[in-house]
């Protein structure tokens, strides 16, 4: 009893001490108590949780929040200081590096000197500080501004009470090259198919890195730019472009998720958000960043200047991808040393109020080198996964194209923009589990299923509205019962936070979910504990006061009424919007998810078949067949449960459908069409048509030949033979495409080809004709193609005469003749040769002239000439000398050709040049000047 009783004190002593003051911070230990009679102090650390209201404490001790920190530690700064108010008997004072991030810091205190830096500032007001007044900057956003400084002037600016962090500026780099797509892994095929009227029309985007190829066919007449872009060109930016907004004008894989959306550039050499004036004027909803730097665990400048915009400009979405630095190993901040988490690369994607992307491949396998969460906070990161086999840009893509979509869609419907809320809402709602069960650090909170997210804003499965402190609000949703998952997703705006701050969240939501026979369940959280084994757990349902969304799942639930309530935390600060998204996956026994009726794959390619399942068998039989044909086994072995099998397509050409066999039950897909994509060539490209051509595909029935016209590839016409003539009268385009035509639906398109590019001319290629060696002419006529042609003739013209060299007649075996012209005449010899087609036209190739000299004439060029340079010479000669004035030959060599020369390395002065016969008599001489 007496042990008791002294473990029960021992516990009061412990508590009042923690109570009374907890411990520093890491980061600040260097901190020391304040001297209340030193009034120089400007920023202090005190412990803001060791009185209570916070928002009183503010009004009655006249102080300003400049950064939260953990457990409860916070940096103040005070408009005025009273010494003797015995308030102020906890503070402590800064080290002047406190206003440093780790990186800056570090350099900093290195015991070297450095000649200039490139830092960004924030500071307290919009009123630039003034100690630089002075200082060149080149770039202001709001409350930062980045500039070079030395060491001696960040001095200076750690000084200035209106500056409350610096850190470094980073040049970005993009993630990764696009290497392929596959529309089918985020449900962005269903998407296209089940809602054709949303294309992005209503809806305009910036692609922030360097600029995109603004010719591209795939979107050239929906370029829209705003002075912010950068002057160089850069192919990540370009495919970017069209897995975003592309309209496969080029082709299959020019497809992007938006075809009918405007897009814009803005050069990421300037980190910080554009102006929020331009995303208004421009329409701009969607900005999409592919690109990072290097591991950042703070909340930076940056980060604070996107969290701000965002919350003033509540109806854009910045979607940025998570980083390709999966494998890497941290080396500042919580999360330090532990491999392959907190890999984020860029403290501007630590910001609260955006879309962060991963990567997976097509099998739902996340990317290795995927960036991992969480942030160094601990917040979930990324949000989402999607499709990018080679890095998360285009990942980032493909979500930011099915916003684009989310926004048109609703916009349709309602008549106004959806707040970033709702968006990345109904993102959360309508993602699927991959990798570990549940939310994770490695995928967020699923994998991007585009379908599922446009189903939740068409079935208006949503709701929104706005919460003030300690306010209450609770939604209703009928849950019907052949429900066998339900998700719920809230998502609300936070404000910014200042930069260097470890306690980010300003305004906390608490959301929970009660079933009909009200029993309640709150959403998921992770263990953000620095250790591999904490990070690695399951999620748990809990309370979460991290994160700005919540999220709720339940398998099977109860039919009926369900009640969503939010409640706003009673120390918020402010009035923030929040929406909730829920989506109800229906229980079927099968469903085939891709392909989809009239999908066009290519023979050869490694596809991967999908559907969802609820047999309680888990092993099937696949097989498909051709144009109604017999049945053929893919595989007899297949995992039902897996939902998807990656099938190599075989040397097949026709309307195929996949047959799933479980027990006594068939489930047969919808027919869609598998061709070789053809590679169309230009025959002949004459002043009033052009011919294309193709090799034949099995099984087609006829061929749909496209053009583009107007900005769009469009269908001109069918042909039932691999050919098809074009009259440039009708149409000058220049692009053209072909896909075969099984039973009347068409097989997978070839890419685009224009006419211009391919080298052929009018019924040939080329033509060429040149000196070999003395008195020999080569002549090569390279024709594109044979058709419709009788007769080639090679000629040559002497003064206006024309002399037949050699003919062909019709019995062509190849398209290339190859002659030589050994009876040379003095003077101009033009070479060319003339297509004799059936119908008695005549088409003439380019000409190639020869200049063929007399027997004693010597061209000499330049003249007069420089040391160093090459003195040609054209002559009919066996031998050639250079002399000088007094008869001494300098140099003697033999003629290679016709056209010859030689290096002058001479004296300046002036010499002879002489072209000697075999028997070394003078043909002719000449004088030429070295300068």
């Amino acid at each position: 009893m007496r042990k008791l009783i002294l473990t029960y004190i021992l516990l009061i002593f412990v508590l009042s001490r923690s109570s009374a003051q907890k411990a520093l911070p890491q980061e600040y230990k260097a901190a020391i108590p304040w001297n209340k009679n030193n009034n120089e102090a400007d920023f202090l650390l005190y412990n803001i949780s060791l009185e209570k209201p916070h928002s009183k404490q503010l009004k009655d001790h006249n102080y300003q929040i400049i950064r939260k920190l953990k457990d409860g530690w916070c940096i103040i700064k005070y408009d005025s200081i009273e010494p003797n108010n015995s308030h102020l008997k906890n503070h402590y004072e800064l080290p002047i590096e406190w206003k440093l991030s780790k990186q800056l810091k570090h350099i900093y205190t290195e015991k070297r000197t450095f000649s200039t830096i490139r830092i960004s500032v924030h500071y307290l007001n919009k009123v630039l500080p003034k100690s630089i007044e002075n200082e060149k900057f080149s770039i202001i956003n709001d409350k930062n501004i980045v500039l070079e400084v030395t060491k001696k002037e960040l001095k200076k600016l750690m000084l200035d009470e209106q500056i409350i962090f610096i850190d470094l500026y980073k040049t970005p780099l993009t993630e990764t090259p696009i290497s392929s797509s596959d529309f089918s892994v985020n449900g962005i095929f269903n998407a296209i198919e089940l809602y054709p009227q949303v294309k992005g029309e209503n809806v305009h985007v910036s692609i922030k890195e360097l600029l995109f190829d603004v010719n591209d066919i795939d979107y050239a007449s929906r370029v829209l730019l705003n002075g912010n872009e950068a002057t160089s060109l850069d192919q990540h930016a370009t495919a970017m472009a069209t897995l975003i907004a592309g309209a496969s004008n080029s082709g299959p894989k020019g497809l992007g998720l938006a075809p009918k959306t405007q897009i814009s550039s803005s050069s990421f050499l300037q980190l910080f958000p554009d102006e929020s004036a331009q995303f208004i004027r421009d329409q701009i909803y969607v900005q999409n960043h592919s690109y990072g730097v290097n591991v950042e665990n703070f909340y930076g400048n940056e980060a604070s200047a996107y969290d701000e915009q965002l919350f003033n400009l509540q109806d854009i979405v910045h979607v940025f991808s998570v980083g390709n630095r999966g494998l890497e190993t941290p080396e500042n901040g919580p999360y330090a040393g532990l491999t392959g988490y907190a890999t984020i690369s860029g403290n501007f994607k630590q910001a609260k109020n955006i879309v962060v992307v991963g990567a997976t491949d097509a099998m739902d396998v996340i990317s290795e080198r995927s960036s991992k969460g969480p942030s160094f906070d601990g917040r979930i990161k990324p949000d989402v996964v999607a499709y990018a086999p080679e890095g998360t840009s285009d990942a980032a893509a493909l979500v930011s194209g099915t916003i684009i979509l989310l926004q048109d869609h609703y916009l349709q419907k309602f008549g106004k923009a959806p707040l970033f809320s709702l968006i990345k809402s109904s993102i959360i709602a309508g993602s699927e589990d991959v990798g570990l069960k549940g939310i994770d650090f490695l995928s967020g909170y699923g994998k991007l299923q585009s379908k599922n997210s446009l189903d939740i804003i068409a079935k208006d499965q949503f709701f929104q509205g706005s919460l003030s402190a300690n306010e209450e609000v609770s939604h209703l949703i009928s849950v019907p019962t052949n429900t066998s998952l339900l998700k719920v997703a809230l998502t609300w705006l936070d404000t910014n936070s200042s930069p260097g701050s470890t306690q980010l969240l300003n305004n906390d939501l608490n959301m929970t979910l009660s079933n009909p026979a009200n029993m309640s369940v709150n959403p998921w959280v992770l263990n953000s504990f620095a250790h591999a084994d904490s990070l690695n757990l399951l999620a748990k349902r809990g309370v979460d006061n991290l994160n700005t969304s919540e999220f709720i799942s339940i398998e099977n639930p109860q039919a009926g009424v369900h009640s969503i309530r939010v409640l706003a935390d009673a120390q918020n600060t402010n009035t923030v919007p929040y929406a909730i998204s829920y989506f109800l996956e229906t229980s079927e026994l099968f469903k085939w998810e891709f392909p989809l009726e009239n999908q066009k794959l290519a023979t050869g390619s490694n596809s991967v078949v999908r559907w969802k399942s609820t047999i309680n068998s888990d092993v099937g039989s696949l097989a498909y067949r051709i144009d109604g044909g017999t049945w053929i086994d893919i595989t007899n072995t297949i995992s039902l449960s897996e939902s998807l099998y990656s099938w190599v397509i075989p040397a097949i050409n026709g309307t195929v459908e996949l047959q799933m066999t479980s027990g006594i039950e068939n489930f047969i897909s919808p027919p869609f069409q598998v061709s070789r994509q053809i590679t169309p060539a230009v025959s002949y490209n004459c002043m009033d048509e052009v011919a294309i051509s193709w090799d034949p595909v099995p099984n087609a029935i006829s061929y749909e030949i496209k053009s583009f016209i107007e900005g769009n590839l469009q269908f001109i016409g069918n042909v039932s033979d691999p050919f098809f003539i074009n009259q440039k009268a009708s149409n000058n385009s220049e692009y053209f495409a072909v896909a075969p035509i099984f039973q009347n639906a068409s097989g997978i398109v070839s890419n685009t080809i224009n006419i211009n590019d391919s080298g052929v001319q009018c019924y040939y290629k080329n033509f060429f004709a040149f000196l070999n060696e003395i008195d020999v002419v080569d002549i090569t006529l390279e024709l594109s193609t044979l058709l419709n042609i009788s007769e080639i003739q090679i000629v040559k013209t002497i003064n206006d005469e024309e002399i037949l060299i050699s003919s062909f007649g019709s019995s062509f075996e190849n398209l290339t003749f190859s002659l030589t012209d050994t009876f040379l005449f003095p003077g101009t010899n033009n070479y060319f040769a003339k297509i004799i087609l059936e119908d008695g036209t005549t088409i003439e190739t380019d000409r190639t002239q020869i200049f063929i000299p007399e027997n004693d004439a010597l061209l000499l060029f330049p003249n007069p000439i420089e040391n160093g340079l090459n003195l040609n010479f054209i002559s009919r000669g066996f031998m050639f000398q250079i002399v000088d004035l007094n008869g001494k030959v300098i140099l003697e060599d033999v003629v290679l050709g016709i056209e010859d020369f030689i290096d002058i390395n001479l004296s300046q002065g002036i010499y002879i040049f002489r072209i000697l016969d075999e028997n070394k008599k003078d043909i002719v001489a000449k004088k030429f000047i070295v300068k």
